[in-house]
């Protein structure tokens, strides 16, 4: 989009902000894949940003890698858990599981 094209301009495209706006556009537009990698180069800048990581299992989900999202969404809990987002994980996870 125009708008997000105006922002990497004005942040730089690697930026770890740039990064987290590539991310949320490409869950917005279910490019898990993509919103996977974003997140996971924002968070090697920034380990401990606990709305990359919450993103981050969302695609991970979507992209039915519940094994791989339960990890990081326990990590989450266990760091934050008077954290809404985290419960939310939890719940998406528990509605997936067998």
């Amino acid at each position: 989009s125009q708008e997000l094209e105006g922002l990497l301009n004005l942040i730089g495209r690697s930026s770890p902000s740039a990064l987290k706006w590539q991310g949320y556009f490409a869950l917005r537009e279910h490019n898990w894949m993509a919103a996977e990698d974003f997140y996971r180069r924002a968070l090697a800048h920034i380990p401990s940003d606990v709305e990359s990581r919450y993103n981050l299992c969302i695609a991970l989900i979507r992209m039915e890698r519940f094994h791989e999202a339960g990890s990081l969404a326990s990590r989450l809990m266990e760091e934050h858990p008077l954290d809404d987002r985290a419960h939310t994980l939890e719940q998406l996870l528990k509605a997936h599981s067998p």
